[in-house]
């Protein structure tokens, strides 16, 4: 394995040496890496950031005045986080002449100082023109037949020739080599899907692969000039290269090298990944900003609801305590990490207070968002949760996740949206209502068998007791036609709007269903209730409950003390 920041040979090259630059993964700057060679000195990826170029220009620089010779720049691509810091390249670096290589297209984008497609707008960042002087892979070479020189130094010639080849019969591949001296080359091939100009490129044993095998991950698919088939395509050929040319390691734009066979298994994965993703929209500015305004709508909701959950667990471990049950009370408390999870929404938290007083910008926000509600869903096992507590409270905290991931992903989960009659759900929530965990013949009947007798238990006092809720009645129209509905989520969320109302106090709570204009809606009326109870806080929970029905299709509302679900215009009755 490659050691970082340290120079070594590089594995599978004459004479050539390495010095590998890993960073920290982040939005900000990639990973670069110098090579050096009797003839040249290579820079790998500029980067984004102004320390990591002052670090790399020592490198840089301490070769350059042990043996004089051109320093080449080759960006994988054009996007900000790789190419940012090359004017002060060029500028720290004035005892060297520096040539920046980079494919036609990416040199096209880096003159134009294009906002877009250097994918600068989405950091709110103004990208300066930048005049490149090695144009690779260029239509010209295609067409030439013969190789292209270009005099670096009056000793120095650099050679491009294109060629085509074929790792796999009838699959040919583009591929251009560029001499760097002491009988030693790079092979550089075309790689479009994460952008247009993506490369890859081969030194020795090393495959540096720029962006690809992140070019799947939500808020980066979708970027401008992202291509989905591109990618596929891209993905398949660089399998082949990894199956059939010497090849140990892919060094990626973002984090540690890869050995070749993990990145070949790792392309598979994508290739199914990318192709069940369907369309996936442009992350622009708005897509960008949606993501960061349903993450600040989303935190409170996600602290109540993993705090209720683990606020249940604890309450049940205290009671099976309290029964001599310490095994199981050590279970119940152990079947959520709550320790982590509490961490994660305190970052969470601290992440939406950083955007709100403008020290963090909406880009690295949003990533970092999905970064933490990632690594929740990774904590949250419901199969072991739903041995304890009501699957309504388990499916709503996996909904608020699946959310925010969904709209990261740039789409909201349309599978579940299937043709509903409103009677049948109202239905199934009046008769969950009405269920009850808590009774003597369901867990008397099990007394003999220790373990049955205990699920029992821990059911019946992660459950809350009927006798604890009011009357909930249901009058229900007939003849009521079909709607393009999230059927199973609207049935937990109106269970948990049903929750929420039992604070006020009501007699009784009524659930009508009626049509207006061909259009069905339900009616939820609570009787005799007083709404100061629902205080504080009360009209922010309901623009959460506003949201959450929106989600299942729904739109709700409310006159003279009665609350309306319609079913929203982009949900068609069949």
């Amino acid at each position: 394995m490659l050691l970082n920041q340290v120079w070594q040979p590089l594995p599978g090259t004459r004479q050539a040496q390495i010095y590998p630059y890993l960073r920290k993964p982040d939005l900000l700057s990639s990973n670069s890496c110098i090579i050096r060679t009797k003839d040249q000195i290579i820079l790998i990826d500029a980067g984004g950031l102004s320390a990591q170029t002052a670090e790399l220009c020592r490198i840089l620089n301490e070769s350059h005045q042990e043996n004089p010779r051109p320093i080449l720049i080759y960006l994988t691509h054009c996007h900000i986080d790789h190419s940012l810091e090359l004017s002060n390249h060029r500028r720290k670096l004035t005892s060297a002449a520096v040539w920046i290589a980079i494919q036609e297209e990416g040199a096209n984008c880096l003159l134009e100082g294009n906002q877009k497609k250097t994918i600068a707008e989405l950091y709110g960042i103004d990208f300066p023109s930048i005049q490149t002087d090695i144009r690779l892979l260029t239509r010209q070479d295609r067409m030439r037949g013969a190789p292209r020189r270009i005099s670096l130094a009056p000793d120095v010639l650099l050679t491009l020739d294109t060629d085509i080849f074929e790792t796999i019969p009838g699959h040919p591949l583009l591929r251009q080599t560029v001499s760097i001296g002491g009988g030693d080359d790079l092979q550089v091939y075309p790689a479009p899907g994460h952008s247009p100009d993506s490369i890859c490129i081969r030194a020795g044993d090393i495959l540096f692969t720029g962006d690809l095998l992140a070019a799947a991950n939500p808020m980066v698919a979708g970027i401008s000039g992202w291509h989905k088939d591109h990618l596929m395509e891209t993905m398949h050929q660089v399998q082949s290269l990894l199956e059939t040319l010497p090849i140990r390691f892919c060094y990626p734009g973002h984090g540690a090298v890869i050995p070749a066979n993990k990145a070949r298994d790792m392309l598979t994965r994508l290739q199914r990944k990318i192709y069940h993703m369907g369309d996936v929209p442009e992350m622009n500015e708005k897509r960008l900003f949606r993501v960061a305004d349903f993450a600040m709508e989303i935190i409170s909701e996600a602290e109540e609801v993993f705090s209720s959950i683990a606020g249940r667990l604890l309450y049940v471990a205290y009671r099976l305590e309290e029964l001599g049950e310490e095994d199981a009370a050590d279970r119940c408390r152990n079947t959520m990490n709550m320790d982590q999870i509490d961490s994660c929404l305190v970052d969470f938290r601290n992440l939406c207070h950083l955007l709100d007083i403008g020290e963090l910008k909406k880009v690295k926000f949003a990533h970092s968002a999905l970064y933490i509600v990632e690594k929740i869903k990774a904590l949250f096992d419901t199969r072991s949760l739903s041995e304890i507590l009501p699957q309504s409270l388990i499916n709503r905290g996996s909904c608020i996740l699946l959310d925010f991931i969904g709209i990261a992903n740039g789409r909201r989960n349309l599978e579940e949206f299937i043709p509903t009659d409103l009677n049948s759900v109202a239905e199934d929530v009046v008769r969950a209502w009405h269920a009850s965990t808590h009774l003597d013949a369901s867990i008397i009947d099990l007394a003999d068998d220790h373990e049955k007798y205990l699920a029992a238990l821990v059911l019946r006092i992660g459950h809350e007791p009927v006798a604890n809720r009011p009357i909930l009645g249901f009058a229900a129209i007939d003849n009521m036609p079909l709607v393009s509905i999230a059927a199973g989520r609207l049935s937990d969320t109106l269970m948990d709007f049903l929750q929420w109302l039992k604070r006020s106090d009501p007699e009784s709570i009524g659930i009508s269903t009626d049509i207006e204009d061909s259009s069905p809606f339900i009616t939820v009326t609570p009787k005799d209730w007083s709404p100061s109870s629902l205080m504080p806080q009360a009209e922010k929970k309901l623009l959460s409950f506003i949201r959450r029905f929106r989600m299942c299709g729904m739109i709700l509302g409310e006159e003279d003390g009665a609350f309306g679900l319609t079913v929203a215009d982009d949900n068609k009755v069949t």
